[in-house]
Parts: C-alpha cells; structure tokens; sequence
C-alpha cells in the first residue's frame, strides 16, 4: 500500500507528464506552416505570368540549366501560370548581351520591361551529381529558386528541394524525356539525354508543389490554408536582398 508521499508523488509526476506533453503538442502545431502564411505576397499581388530566368548552374553537369530550361514550364503551367515562351527569354538576354550575374542582377522593374511579365523565376542549380559504391549508382539533383514581383520588387516565393535516384533501379523514361524535345530529331536525342529530361522534369514538379497556385488553376486562392511539404531556403540566392529594387 502506498504511503501519502508516494501518493503525493505520483500524482506530481502524472501532472509533470501531462504538460509536458502538452507542451510537445503544441511545437508540433505551431511547426506547422500554410502556404497563406508562408507566402502571403502571391495572394497579395496575385502574379499571372512569369519569365524563368536561365538557372545559375554551380554543379559539376554543364547541361544542367538546359535540362531545367527545358522542364520548367510544364509543371508551372499545370500549377496554373503563363509563362513566357523560352525563346523570348531567349532573345531579350542576346539583344541585351544578356548572361549569367549580369540578368541576375538587374532590377526586377527591369526584367517586367524586358519580358512583359509579372514575376522572374530566378534559380540556382546546387547539385547534379552520381554517387558510385560498390554496388549502387545514385544521382543526386538539388535546386533552389524564388520567385520576384516586377511590380514591386518583393520576393513572392521561395523555396528548394532535392531529388535522389537509384539509378540501379531506374527503368529507361526516354519516351518521356523526347516528348519534351518535339523541336529536335529523334536520332539526335539519346537516351541518357532523354533520362535527364525526366529527371529534370521529376526535380522541376517537385520544386514547385508548394507554389500557389495560378489563375489557371481551379483552386486558384483558394489553397491558402494547404499545409507546406517541403522547406524554405533561409537565405536569398541572389546577391544582396536590398540590391532586388
């Protein structure tokens, strides 16, 4: 039988137990952010139409920014938005001259003129890589990007993500990377392209799963409350936060 202390003890110790407990529970809901919360200023400006900037490339795969170039816009049309055709992206940057940490770092008012937009998806593709061991072959794709007002100069997104392929396991996807390449020759396409588009493609929808939604999308504004997957870089890609004007 118990004596009083031990009583009293135990009752402290269930009390403890239960706000701790509490307390566990509510981290857990205040860790949980909205894409209204996390990115208030797409609901605010409401972007339509968007110009993808050629991505900086600092991995070890010089063709990784035509890979993403050539991915892109399908998942940001399938999200809902307008973008502007790659080969006026295209002629604007070699008109202007154009390339690299130059278009980067013009004003995004700038990028508006140029493109006839209303934000600039600026990006930087981190890694794409193949990891060998003795008995596995992984390719390792990562990615950030932001997307920036040419109205106002405001980020309006954020976000990066990473892929990681057993390429072991992978099953030839060529049919679906040459679909992405109707303005090439088949013959001039060969597999190890083709499965880079895909993976482009596979990295590109992922990078955007927690963008708003567009005007062509059905549940345009009204995703506000839908819980973020992944994460928000903590920094900017591009130079200096006061240098966006």
């Amino acid at each position: 039988m118990l004596s009083k202390n031990g009583i009293t003890f135990l009752l402290l110790a269930a009390l403890l137990f239960s706000v701790m407990g509490c307390g566990t529970t509510s981290t857990i809901k205040r860790s949980i952010i909205t894409r209204g919360e996390a990115f208030p200023q797409m609901y605010e400006e409401q972007p339509r139409s968007i110009a993808i900037l050629p991505p900086l490339n600092t991995s070890t795969l010089p063709e990784a920014g035509n890979y993403y170039m050539a991915t892109i816009t399908t998942p940001l049309n399938a999200a809902g938005y307008q973008v502007t055709p790659e080969e006026t992206v295209k002629n604007v940057i070699d008109q202007n001259t154009l390339h690299d940490n130059s278009l980067y770092s013009l004003p995004p008012q700038t990028l508006g003129q140029y493109f006839g937009s209303d934000a600039a998806l600026f990006a930087r593709i981190k890694q794409w890589d193949v990891a060998h061991t003795a008995l596995l072959s992984r390719l390792i794709i990562s990615i950030e990007a932001e997307l920036i007002s040419t109205k106002t100069s405001k980020q309006l997104w954020r976000y990066n993500t990473s892929i990681n392929i057993d390429l072991n396991a992978v099953k030839s996807t060529a049919g679906a990377g040459l679909s992405l390449l109707a303005g090439m020759k088949k013959e001039d396409v060969d597999k190890a392209t083709a499965d880079a588009l895909s993976h482009a493609l596979q990295l590109n929808t992922k990078l955007i799963r927690d963008l708003p939604f567009g005007p062509g999308h059905e549940d345009y504004l009204q995703d506000q409350k839908m819980e973020l997957i992944g994460s928000i870089p903590g920094k900017s890609i591009l130079k200096q936060p006061q240098d966006i004007k």
